[in-house]
């Protein structure tokens, strides 16, 4: 299969350079242009670590485009830890002429024994796929890729999304593929592309009328080996609408006690949130009809389950459904509408994975939680989407959103999100939306370049 002209264009930016960053989007062959680069470059050894579900595709794109020819590719994260590192030198011992492509889960590359192998033996490059996952600075795996990178000549990045969520994820993703242009002090990184007030307590924040700063600075130094290249999908359209409900009056009740208390106190237990972050998954659960107490889960109200089953009943009778979900309460409740009504439903989730009826057309309805199927698979059998439930991570929202709206769909895809009202005020499913939709509007500025700041 020939290559298209952007993954033409990509291949020749990286093929003099020894690091860089691959950004474009899902559904674009950027597993393609890698692998090119590999054939072309001659590496010998090469180190792939990506999300766990993402590893399969190395593997299938591979078989595609790379048969009959001195190269091997080698998915260690099929395999148990200790395993990793026996039939990696299975391989390297049966054929020392080989050209190996290991391909493994960013969750384990960090783990011993596998650590202390690839810190010993002689890798010629190591690329990060949806390298937004290493954007944690103090995360394990991104400490240790930052000290793999210092002992590789070739490092390389792909994502669609290098600000998963904020100007500041670019920092770790760097440090990997280049400390000189970011620096190796975070302290200092933050304090030059963030404005921070003091609170009570000594503690800093993101100023939020005016979060950050130098951001024109920020575009140029990460697209000084940065490569985004302009592909023309000619995708069918997309339109998003609004499913909106109103919370029962005990639930508004509710929720107002929560939100200005932090406590709240049912005959059934207590609902307790200890920080903001608590605070939020609990009004997004209330809102979804059920709160988690010190008893058990509390049964609220069924207005959401209610708006669900109205909006499936709206879509044409056996169409492809796909619907994401955040917590695995919301899951069970979707399923159980879904069954209700007669129909059948499949799940993708961080503890079960029958997608293969869906695919198969066995059952109509395919229930995500976002956090464990927002990449890595082609869902493009459905053109409509429904956001049961949302996540606050921009960068999970944007790669579920390409699941469906991606080359391969050949029909308008529409995405239904459900959201609660109240009689006064503003609900956290309306707070979410705002969030995503000006963060999404920054980031772009900002890798767009020519950023205006005010």
């Amino acid at each position: 299969m020939k290559l298209w002209r952007h993954q033409i264009e990509a291949l020749e930016y990286f093929k003099p350079r020894n690091y860089g960053a691959l950004y474009t989007k899902p559904g674009t062959g950027k597993t393609r242009i890698m692998l090119e680069l590999i054939k072309s470059r001659d590496f010998k050894l090469t180190l792939i670590t990506c999300p766990k579900k993402v590893c399969r595709v190395w593997p299938t794109e591979f078989n595609k485009h790379f048969r009959g020819n001195n190269y091997k590719i080698l998915d260690v994260s099929l395999y148990a830890n200790e395993r990793k590192v026996t039939e990696v030198k299975k391989v390297l011992e049966l054929n020392k002429n080989i050209h190996l492509i290991i391909v493994n889960n960013y969750d384990s590359v960090w783990r011993k024994p596998l650590r202390d192998f690839l810190l010993k033996i002689k890798l010629d490059c190591v690329i990060c796929d949806e390298s937004h996952r290493i954007k944690t600075p103090g995360s394990k795996v991104s400490r240790f890729l930052t000290l793999l990178g210092k002992r590789v000549p070739n490092r390389f990045l792909m994502t669609g999304t290098p600000l998963a969520q904020s100007p500041l994820d670019i920092y770790a993703q760097y440090r990997f593929l280049n400390p000189e242009i970011f620096g190796t002090n975070y302290a200092v990184f933050k304090e030059r592309y963030a404005n921070w007030i003091q609170v009570p307590g000594g503690f800093s924040m993101l100023n939020k009328s005016n979060p950050y700063k130098n951001l024109d600075e920020l575009h140029e130094k990460m697209f000084s080996c940065a490569f985004m290249p302009e592909v023309e999908q000619n995708l069918p359209p997309v339109q998003d609408i609004l499913w909106e409900f109103d919370l029962p009056k005990k639930s508004e009740k509710y929720y107002k006690e929560l939100k200005k208390e932090g406590v709240l106190e049912l005959k059934e237990g207590v609902v307790d949130s200890g920080n903001v972050l608590a605070i939020i998954t609990r009004l997004q659960q209330l809102t979804s009809g059920y709160l988690p107490t010190d008893e058990g889960i509390v049964e609220i109200d069924a207005a959401r389950k209610d708006s669900f089953r109205e909006l499936l009943e709206s879509l044409p009778d056996g169409e492809p459904v796909v619907v994401f979900c955040r917590f695995r309460k919301d899951i069970k409740n979707c399923r159980r509408v879904v069954k209700d009504m007669g129909r059948k439903s499949s799940e993708i989730s961080g503890v079960r994975d029958t997608s293969t009826n869906w695919y198969a057309g066995k059952t109509s309805v395919l229930v995500v939680q976002i956090s464990a199927g927002s990449e890595g698979i082609d869902l493009t059998r459905a053109r409509y989407g429904v956001y049961y439930t949302k996540t606050q991570a921009l960068w999970q929202y944007q790669q579920s959103r390409k699941r469906l709206h991606r080359p391969g769909q050949v029909r308008p895809t529409t995405f239904y999100h459900i959201v609660a009202r109240m009689s006064k005020g503003r609900t956290i499913d309306e707070d979410i939306n705002q969030s995503l939709e000006d963060n999404e509007n920054l980031i772009d500025a900002i890798l767009r370049g020519g950023f205006l700041e005010s």
